[in-house]
């Protein structure tokens, strides 16, 4: 399964080189930044970059987003533990030059095991996202959001007949001298036929990040990623985790950014696939690839 893990993440590379398509639309994601929404983005590139498709007052938009993750330190040091997991949109979607738009979302997600036995790669629920005009912008600060509704297609949210319930909260502020300070708020809400005590019931992350653009191709930075959870009948559950990362900007339509996980806060219940302490055998290294129209 360790070959597997590097062939599927080597293939995940190779697609981003091969099929670069143009974006300067923000699609809403776990782990979204988006490079053209930026306050100071490159306009000089590794690779030329190409214009969405208009059509009057429409934009088109369409791209694949991959997130892509290690086994935390302790499990790979388990031999029977996971050493991957992935998770894979696809998206296309119209937005209106009033700021207005619709997307809809695809998913493949997985998980890879040393004990292959446990090891599963499915498609995960996909989504509509609707887009509306920024709350608020000036010169240096942007804010944006978007609502997303999830259908059920994975087998958990079929068995408990889910519908979730998402808003992405987007904020970018240009700090001066390339730095720039980017959030990113998501509240999530599990409608369900039934709860086991210890279902998620509401679910809210944050991503803050602060970095330094060094040239039209290199930033580099340092994140916190916080998750809120609140279950059914079991103790919620809090975890925060911060992150240097370093993007590489091949142009304005392929993204690839590769982070390491430290987790420095833990409290309370569990939360879903989260560090279970604070130590050393729960980092975890992690490689984000956009390619995007």
């Amino acid at each position: 399964m360790r070959i597997l893990s590097l062939a599927v993440l080597t293939a995940t590379l190779s697609a981003a080189v091969v099929s670069a398509a143009p974006n300067d639309q923000a699609i809403p994601g776990r782990t979204q930044i988006s490079v053209s929404d930026s306050a100071s983005s490159p306009s000089n590139t590794i690779i030329e970059s190409i214009a969405a498709p208009t059509f009057g007052p429409m934009k088109l938009s369409a791209g694949y987003k991959s997130q892509n993750t290690g086994g935390r330190t302790g499990e790979l040091a388990d031999e029977k533990g996971r050493r991957y997991k992935m998770k894979n949109e696809f998206y296309a979607g119209l937005t209106h030059s009033s700021g207005w738009g619709v997307t809809a979302m695809g998913v493949q997600s997985g998980e890879s095991f040393a004990d292959e036995t446990r090891s599963h790669f499915a498609a995960g629920d996909p989504s509509v996202t609707l887009a509306h005009p920024a709350l608020y912008q000036n010169e240096d600060l942007k804010v944006t959001g978007q609502f997303r509704k999830y259908f059920a297609e994975s087998a958990r949210s079929l068995d408990r007949n889910q519908n979730q319930y998402a808003y992405y909260l987007f904020a970018t502020y240009a700090l001066g001298k390339g730095v720039n300070l980017f959030n990113q708020l998501t509240p999530r809400y599990f409608a369900q036929s039934y709860y086991k005590d210890t279902d998620t019931t509401h679910y809210v992350e944050d991503f803050t990040t602060i970095a330094k653009t060094q040239n039209s191709w290199f930033k580099y930075g340092l994140g916190q990623h916080s998750q809120f959870e609140w279950h059914n009948k079991t103790t919620n559950g809090t975890v925060t985790e911060i992150y240097p990362f370093v993007d590489v900007v091949l142009s304005r339509n392929i993204f690839v950014e590769p982070r390491f996980y430290l987790p420095v806060y833990r409290t309370g219940g569990a939360v879903y696939d989260a560090p279970k302490s604070v130590s050393l055998d729960q980092t975890q290294a992690e490689l984000f690839v956009q390619v995007s129209i």
